[in-house]
Parts: C-alpha cells; sequence; structure tokens
C-alpha cells in the first residue's frame, strides 16, 4: 500500500519547520519545490505582500514490512461480558428456604444459614444473599 501526499504552502517561513517535522516522522528529508511563478498581478494585490505558494512533494512512504496487516491479522477472542449479579431481597431469600424446608430439607438449610456465620436468616447480611441463593439452588 503506497500513499502520495501533496501539500501546498503558502508561508515560506513554515516549509523548514514542516520539513524537520516529516523527517522527524519518517527519519527522511523532504525536498520543497522551489515557488511556483506568480501570475500577473494588479496594482492593488502588489500593495499586499503575500508569501508565494511553495509545493512540497512527500515521499511516497510505505508501511514497514514488519507491521502486521490489519486485515488478516486475527482478532484476539472475544471476551464474555461479566454476568450481571441478580441483587436478592430477604423475602426472595425466605422464599426459597421456605420451599427447601417444605421439601424435606429443613437440615441443609440450617446448615446453609449457619455457613455465613448467622444464627439465623435475619442476621445474615444482604451482600451474602447472592452466594446464599446460589448454594440453595444446588440443593
Amino acid at each position: 500500500m503506497s500513499m502520495e501526499i501533496l501539500i501546498k504552502i503558502e508561508a515560506p517561513d513554515l516549509t523548514a519547520s514542516l520539513n524537520n517535522l516529516a523527517a522527524a516522522f519518517g527519519n527522511r528529508v523532504v525536498a520543497a519545490t522551489a515557488p511556483t511563478p506568480a501570475t500577473t498581478r494588479s496594482k492593488k494585490q502588489e500593495a499586499t505582500p503575500k508569501a508565494e505558494p511553495t509545493e512540497v512533494k512527500a515521499e511516497t512512504i510505505t508501511p514497514p514490512a514488519t507491521a502486521p496487516d490489519p486485515l488478516t491479522t486475527e482478532e484476539p477472542p472475544k471476551e464474555e461480558p461479566p454476568k450481571e449479579e441478580v441483587i436478592y431481597t430477604l423475602e426472595q431469600v425466605r422464599e426459597k428456604l421456605a420451599a427447601l424446608s417444605r421439601d424435606g430439607k429443613q437440615a441443609q438449610v440450617k446448615a446453609l444459614i449457619t455457613k455465613t456465620g448467622a444464627a439465623k436468616l435475619s442476621e445474615i447480611p444482604p451482600e451474602k444473599y447472592a452466594e446464599l441463593m446460589k448454594e440453595a439452588e444446588a440443593l
């Protein structure tokens, strides 16, 4: 892939600065061409001094051979978006544990509650509800 850039400058004092900038980017010297001949001017135009336009042709710059081609480069595997954690209320947890108790799993429900460090459901902090519900679902 190659690219040709043509820059027309009407401020000759900036030419050296732009050449320095171009050289810094490409480590190449960019030569400026001589100013183009002025067209016929009227006396009114001659009264206002203007800098002559300067054409600067930049070299054709090709990307380095070591740069990977973005079209053929494999895309990194897409990460799965983090699953949103459901926020449970005391009522939801109580309902789930009550259903398990009715199904004859009172001992497992009591073990889940004590595993959180609480003696009863109302003593469990809300930030532990998700973990408790996950373990209750496994029963």
